[in-house]
């Protein structure tokens, strides 16, 4: 895994793990701010901290089934994805 990489796994049936050195934990705070003060549906943010002795970033959240944004993005016609995004 390339230093800033950041890779996603499923733990069990309710849980999700982000973790790698290309994560802040301002992402779980973004996370919980838009779950309290918004309508845009996120995953439960469980806990999150920096692993002193790897320096790498967890983020353990709810399990939410669905399609990745990679897979969803794939499969949209050209006129309708952003410039911004790859």
């Amino acid at each position: 895994m390339p230093d800033n990489a950041a890779k996603v796994v499923r733990v069990k049936e309710h849980f999700a793990v982000k973790f790698g050195n290309g994560i802040s934990l301002s992402e779980a705070e973004n996370m919980r701010f838009l779950s309290v003060n918004s309508n845009v549906p996120v995953p439960k943010v469980y806990a999150a901290f920096v692993d002193r002795k790897t320096n790498k970033t967890f983020i353990i959240m709810e399990y939410i089934q669905g399609d990745t944004l990679q897979n969803s993005y794939q499969r949209l016609r050209p006129l309708k994805k952003p410039s911004y995004a790859g």
